[in-house]
């Protein structure tokens, strides 16, 4: 299976901004292109290295080539937990976890 790709946007006080930034990014890239129902952006909190959450925001593997562009890294698929949609299709999450091998 394709890989997945992560960033982390860190402490979740400031990863407001680059979420912003990134669903921005994300609208201009399919402006410019042609995208598909696979393709989307999830993000969530997690439990860091530190005393705070941090903010983890995941690509589909459809979206191999704008996650690279973003500076995000091959990771494994992420388990369907507190996942919310930044950006992309909503129909995204059937056809990603439909099967429920997270």
């Amino acid at each position: 299976m394709a890989n997945w790709f992560h960033k982390n946007f860190g402490d979740d006080i400031w990863a407001a901004q680059s979420l912003s930034e990134l669903e921005a990014s994300f609208f201009q890239f399919q402006k410019n292109n042609k995208t598909t129902d696979d393709m989307a952006i999830y993000y969530r909190h997690e439990s860091g290295n530190g005393l705070h959450c941090e903010v983890v925001g995941y690509f589909s593997p459809a979206l191999a080539g704008f996650a690279k562009s973003q500076q995000a890294l091959p990771c494994p698929k992420p388990t369907q937990d507190n996942l919310r949609l930044l950006a992309g299709s909503e129909l995204a999450w059937l056809q990603l976890f439909s099967n429920n091998d997270s």
